[in-house]
């Protein structure tokens, strides 16, 4: 693979690669498992990997949708019929209640609950469409990266969003962290950090 998405290491420490074109590489006590759309995942293009509280991994793909690939390798597949209008997830989240949150390009942010998308961000005004990336910090609150809007922080009552105007050094948030000082990191899309 020339192209690597995203990247995730899983309790076990396995090596997990989303790839532009080739799938999904695990890299397990440095032998590669391929995991590809002969396997079952309808798209090659693996945008974005986390790992499950149970072990499982979740990516997002480009025009896939989401999948979960479980510890035993059974690959599920969450897109339209499970209402996500956008199969394009380029940021997945599993946050520390075992909320999986999917962040598209194009359709917004979402939330799997019992097997359904529900969108997230009507009740709080949240209009971006283009989630590039979502973060979970120590304190709970989850960060949405996005396309030209910046980035906002929700601490599961209120919505605050975070530009140019407040520091940011470019508003498409490609990347978050937070480090062991509690000091918040932000990758941009032509910013730095």
């Amino acid at each position: 693979a020339e192209t690597v998405l995203d990247l995730a290491e899983d309790g076990e420490g396995n090596l997990w690669a989303g790839t532009h074109g080739s799938g999904l590489f695990r890299v397990r006590q440095r032998v590669f498992d391929l995991i590809g759309t002969e396997d079952g995942l309808a798209e090659n293009n693996v945008l974005t990997v986390c790992e499950s509280a149970n072990g499982s991994v979740w990516l997002g793909t480009d025009g896939g949708g989401l999948h979960r690939l479980a510890k035993d390798g059974t690959l599920t597949r969450y897109h339209t019929a499970q209402g996500l209008p956008r199969e394009y997830v380029n940021a997945v989240l599993e946050d520390r209640h075992g909320a999986v949150w999917a962040g598209t390009w194009g359709a917004g942010l979402f939330r799997l609950v019992e097997g359904k998308f529900t969108p997230f961000g009507a009740e709080h005004s949240f209009p971006p469409r283009f989630i590039r990336s979502l973060y979970e910090d120590g304190d709970g609150n989850l960060w949405i990266g996005t396309l030209l809007s910046g980035v906002f922080r929700y601490d599961g009552r209120q919505l605050q969003s975070y530009g140019v105007a407040e520091g940011l050094s470019h508003p498409d948030v490609r990347a978050i962290l937070r480090d062991h000082t509690g000091a918040m990191w932000f990758g941009t899309g032509g910013g730095g950090l």
